[in-house]
């Protein structure tokens, strides 16, 4: 396995605050540890546990950044930093595609504004080019006319 489980944890605290008297020593030496994450509480419980963990300062991180470190010299940010990234790069797609979307939204706004715009204009156009004819009357009666 490559962590140990927070119930198999607290089973192994159980039977040891159970009997006190018996020596109750767990071998987990050549284990594949992953260290990630995952391994936190493994190793917040390693350095608190009354269990005697045999070779416990031996126990090595086998992939990842931290291959071959010894878990109980690990840092927090050591254990979560691929994490903190991943979460990092996650918000980073993120704000990617709200960025994108807004950006769609904007183009569709010009386009149904243009299309309004273009025909406001047209119908100006078409008023001001129009013909216009005028019609003037002479104090003799006699219509005038003028082309406007």
């Amino acid at each position: 396995f490559t962590y140990v489980d927070q119930r198999t944890m607290d089973v192994l605290d159980t039977i040891h605050s159970e009997n006190p008297d018996v020596n109750l020593t767990v071998n987990l030496l050549n284990q594949q540890w992953s260290c990630d994450c995952a391994i936190k509480p493994f190793k917040d419980w390693m350095t608190t546990t009354k269990v005697h963990l045999m070779g416990m300062g031996k126990y090595r991180c086998y992939d990842g950044a931290n291959f071959h470190k010894h878990i109980i010299n690990l840092s927090d940010s050591e254990m979560c930093g691929a994490h903190v990234d991943s979460s990092v790069q996650a918000g980073v797609v993120v704000v990617i595609v709200l960025l994108v979307i807004i950006a769609l939204v904007l183009v569709g706004v010009l386009i149904v504004y243009r299309n309004r715009l273009t025909s406001l204009a047209r119908g100006v156009r078409k008023s001001l080019v129009r013909n216009s004819h005028a019609q003037y009357s002479s104090v003799d009666k006699s219509p005038l006319t003028a082309d406007a």
